[in-house]
């Protein structure tokens, strides 16, 4: 009689032959594949995202300006023709910091070799010529030392705003980059931004992105029947290539034994305050009503893609002449 410990080792060893035996395989074994599933329309909407600034003396008062301010803003774009129910404001935030008053740059000597000057002196051989210095004469020359956040700045606060404007059905990409150059130009002659009413300060450019720039996103809803859809188209997809693996194996194609999404939208949250000049969202986030938001930064057809992974059971040879040349 051997050993308990020896017994376990040989029954481990018996397990890991059968489970290479071709026969062991086909009775027992499963086959995974990956389907994939796109939809493509071009977009509905341009979504303005845009800083609204305001200041005042102390924080409250520029809290309170900020509030006239958002109104104004939010009039306008309904004005514009944004749906009102499409406008959102975020929290506001104090962007003082994001701001330096213009300095006086030092002067620095600046070296002028004559020689190289249009129209300058000759240096004869082994001295120097008339007119000629050891060093050039020193102008006025201004340095550009790093901004830096001014404290001497009144409060400055901002909020950003989202306003969704239709575009026409079946509008081209050319007709949605019409539309954000006449927003762009609608939003300048108007300073929605605010940034023409602040005083004097001018944007720290290595203080963070710069305040009050529009941003632009092409957007479109994908409806819960076509997520429906694409998912079915995604399934049928996997379904057909493991059924070719089977097929390729001499195997039956059983009932399905696990099935996952393999690859999800890139998913956002509902409203993002994005930072001012824009960012690039995911292609496709949570909308309204229980659609998706297929979204973009530039024109064109806005795709709305997933991936499916399935794994099914593999019931063995489909006759016996597979079945005997996979024992051989």
């Amino acid at each position: 009689m051997f050993p308990k410990s020896m017994s376990t080792i040989g029954l481990t060893c018996v397990l890991m032959l059968l489970a290479r035996h071709p026969l062991f395989a086909a009775e027992n074994g499963q086959v995974t594949a990956r389907g994939d599933a796109e939809r493509s329309s071009p977009p509905t909407t341009v979504r303005l995202q845009i800083e609204v600034l305001a200041q005042g003396d102390d924080l409250e008062s520029a809290l309170q300006s900020l509030a006239d301010a958002t109104k104004s803003a939010t009039d306008q774009a309904t004005e514009w023709g944004a749906p009102a129910a499409s406008v959102r404001i975020a929290s506001p935030a104090v962007a003082t910091g994001r701001f330096a008053t213009p300095q006086l740059a030092p002067l620095q000597p600046l070296a002028v070799d004559f020689d190289q000057a249009p129209g300058g002196f000759d240096q004869p051989p082994g001295g120097q010529g008339p007119g000629n210095f050891d060093q050039g004469p020193t102008v006025a020359s201004p340095a550009s030392p790093p901004d830096v956040p001014d404290s001497s700045i009144r409060p400055i606060v901002a909020v950003v705003l989202s306003a969704d404007f239709p575009l026409s059905a079946g509008a081209s990409a050319a007709d949605g980059l019409l539309a954000v150059e006449r927003l762009r130009k609608q939003i300048a002659d108007t300073d929605l931004s605010g940034m023409r009413k602040l005083d004097s300060g001018v944007a720290c450019s290595t203080c963070g992105p710069q305040p009050g720039a529009p941003s632009f996103l092409f957007v479109r809803q994908v409806s819960a029947d076509e997520q429906a859809a694409a998912l079915a188209d995604a399934f049928a997809q996997s379904r057909r290539i493991a059924q070719q693996l089977a097929t390729a194996a001499g195997q039956k194609l059983g009932v399905v034994r696990q099935l996952a999404v393999a690859e999800q939208p890139v998913i956002g949250s509902p409203f993002e305050a994005l930072p001012p000049g824009g960012a690039s969202p995911g292609p496709a986030r949570p909308g309204r009503d229980g659609n998706v938001e297929a979204v973009s930064p530039t024109a064109g057809d806005l795709a709305y893609r997933i991936a499916v992974e399935a794994s099914f059971e593999l019931n063995g040879p489909k006759n016996p002449e597979a079945k005997s040349a996979s024992s051989r």
